[in-house]
């Protein structure tokens, strides 16, 4: 084949390359198109294609191949036949509808193109190869080429179906070929009519034996024969699920595509035999036979608690998973008219765990009650996303970190009840502006920082106890914004100043504990405005000063703490009209002064203390007289008679040393 010279044939020079062609009369043509850009390098059969492309960079590749195969800049000029020519390297046909076969591959920088064409044929195929890649050209033989290309596609396609074959063969469970033909497990899974489908070695074998929980017995781990054995039993044994019934694989597949991956956990991915709760939940629940009334959720839910906190451990785990009980019967499980959970009462039931996230799940609960047990880890955040929880108990476990602000938008809380646990950091400020929070129980704890200012906002707030903490800071006065409150608790923390005013402005108040909280100044005469008061602890601090006789009008006042402090003075006869009265603690101060007989007016007293303070005189016989009833402890400083003079025991049940 001629390739040209770079003139046309009418001797002028040209604006593209000619290549000889044959027709289908035997004669040749040339196939002349514009270009910039070829080299005349690149031979097939017996002949030379001159019109191999040049692309110099990798963004004008499609563009380059689309640019060859554009009819419009094809043009055919007759040329003389060849008979030398002894292979055929190509027939054209100028049309559109003709798909030329280009074969771009890489040989290092390589290209090439071919037309493969068979002669004295009417239709003229020409085929286009899509696949292109960045470069340009070098000598390699076009037909070596695409050859090459040919043979690297065909191995990568292979073993692409390979990999895929194997892959599928792993994770995939063989499907029956007559589901509906399989028996359904038993409730206790000891149906032998078929056989087991076990993906992996039988679980009795001894190889597994170091996986036994020591609860359970070698022989209770014997599934040979048994169709279903307990999927929770066989996580205890082995820890692994390893024996399957068919009609479970089949429940399971479409449970965990149509049920579980579509609103439940829609990025669960597990497998099949793992005993991690969500799948272990799972499989149990493809194996139930319990016809669910109401929303299935529930049900997948508690057995997932159930795997999450050991409920093999528990201390009553009645009708628990049992195929023929509905969840509403479950020992603390309480279900509304649509069978959805509304209460989970598991307080004191040796709950072994961490709580999960998947919990927030049961949407529609109500009261969750899991005080008492042995739960670790952190709270969820997730509990932000439960807007019908309305009483949360965690109280008396080892829950650890930091309270989730989340916990502010949780809009239908009434009840916040973390104490006992190991919690850290500080208070969230975001608590304080749930508008339904009635009680916020979060003493005995490791929590710092200062109680937030925004605690007026809980305007329904009844009660508030954050003692036995790390707080620091003082008492901020916006607690007289509290309308409900009747019980604040906030001793044993390391505070500073005084006790705020606004305290006596709250009428429903009933008991106010400020006792170590380190508070200075004196006790503000206004809380005798305190009329349903009970019970006042203001021990262990730096209060100076006397002690109020206003406080004889909080007649509701049945103990009354003042010990450990510098209070001086005598003590007012007015307490005398505190009739419900039942503990008077006095000691440590600086008291001074005869002990009033008034006292005696305060019949329901059982246990007073005066130690440590500088009164004289005797104890009166009025108020010895009441060890005949309800006293049954006084104590005072009648060791010799520098102190009181109280006989023991007829009067005082102890002298002070």
């Amino acid at each position: 084949m001629d390739s040209g010279n770079g003139s046309d044939s009418s001797g002028g020079s040209r604006k593209g390359r000619n290549s000889r062609r044959t027709s289908d009369d035997g004669s040749q043509y040339s196939v002349s198109r514009p270009y910039s850009g070829y080299r005349d390098d690149v031979s097939v059969g017996a002949g030379s294609v001159s019109n191999a492309p040049v692309w110099s960079n990798h963004s004008r590749t499609q563009e380059a191949a689309d640019t060859f195969l554009d009819e419009d800049q094809f043009s055919f000029t007759p040329v003389a036949p060849d008979p030398s020519a002894n292979t055929i390297v190509g027939t054209f046909r100028p049309s559109l509808e003709d798909m030329v076969d280009v074969n771009v591959s890489r040989h290092g920088m390589t290209h090439g193109m071919s037309f493969n064409d068979k002669r004295n044929q009417p239709d003229h195929k020409v085929r286009r190869s899509s696949i292109f890649s960045m470069g340009g050209f070098d000598d390699t033989p076009f037909e070596t080429v695409g050859m090459t290309n040919r043979k690297l596609f065909t191995w990568c396609c292979l073993l692409i179906v390979v990999v895929i074959v194997i892959v599928l063969a792993v994770t995939l469970p063989p499907a029956s070929s007559d589901p509906s033909s399989s028996s359904d497990s038993s409730e206790n899974g000891n149906s032998n009519s078929a056989a087991p489908y076990m993906p992996s070695v039988p679980t009795h074998s001894s190889d597994h034996a170091e996986y036994l929980d020591p609860t359970v017995s070698e022989g209770d781990c014997d599934f040979t024969n048994i169709l279903q054995p307990d999927i929770f039993l066989q996580c205890r044994c082995h820890g692994h699920i390893s024996v399957f019934s068919e009609s479970s694989l089949v429940n399971y597949n479409r449970l965990k595509k149509d049920f579980l991956g579509k609103d439940i956990l829609p990025r669960y991915h597990s497998k099949l035999d793992s005993c991690e709760p969500p799948n272990r939940a799972l499989v149990w629940l493809a194996s139930d036979n319990y016809p669910v009334e109401g929303d299935m959720r529930d049900r997948y839910m508690l057995a997932l608690l159930f795997a999450a906190w050991k409920g093999a451990g528990w201390t009553n785990q009645e009708k628990w998973l049992l195929s023929s009980q509905s969840h509403c019967d479950w020992y603390g499980v309480e279900c509304n008219g649509a069978n959805r959970t509304v209460d989970l009462l598991l307080n004191d039931n040796n709950l072994v765990g961490e709580i999960p996230t998947e919990i927030v799940k049961l949407d529609s609960l109500v009261t969750l009650e899991i005080a008492d047990n042995h739960l670790d880890g952190r709270i969820p955040r997730k509990f932000g996303e439960w807007t019908s929880i309305q009483r949360l108990e965690l109280s008396g476990n080892s829950l650890i970190f930091s309270i989730p602000t989340e916990l502010g938008i949780m809009e239908n809380l009434q009840s916040l009840e973390l104490d006992h646990n190991k919690l850290k950091g500080t208070i969230p400020t975001e608590i304080m502006r749930l508008p339904k929070l009635g009680y916020v129980g979060l003493f005995a704890n490791s929590l710092t920082g200062t109680i937030p200012t925004e605690v007026g906002l809980l305007k329904n707030c009844r009660e508030f106890k954050v003692y036995s903490n790390s707080l620091t800071g003082s008492i901020p006065t916006h607690v007289g914004e509290m309308e409900e409150l009747k019980v604040w608790e906030s001793g044993r923390n390391t505070c500073e100043g005084t006790i705020p005013l606004q305290f006596g402005n709250i009428g429903t108040l009933k008991t106010l504990d400020l006792s170590s909280m380190g508070l200075t100044g004196s006790i503000p005469a206004h809380f005798g405005n305190l009329a349903t008061l009970e019970t006042l602890n203001l021990a262990d601090n730096y209060i100076d000063g006397k002690i109020p006789t206003p406080l004889g009008d909080m007649t509701m006042m049945a103990s009354l703490y003042l010990n450990h402090n510098a209070l001086s003075g005598s003590i007012p006869s007015q307490l005398a009209q505190l009739r419900e009265l039942t503990k008077l603690k006095l000691q440590e101060n600086n008291l001074t002064g005869a002990i009033p007989k008034e006292l005696a007016s305060c019949d329901k007293l059982e246990s007073v203390n005066m130690s440590g303070n500088k009164f004289s005189g005797n104890v009166p016989d009025e108020v010895c007289s009441l060890r005949s009833s309800e006293l049954k402890s006084m104590i005072s400083d009648c060791r010799d008679d520098t102190h009181v003079i109280c006989s023991v025991p007829d009067c005082c049940t102890e002298c002070a040393p």
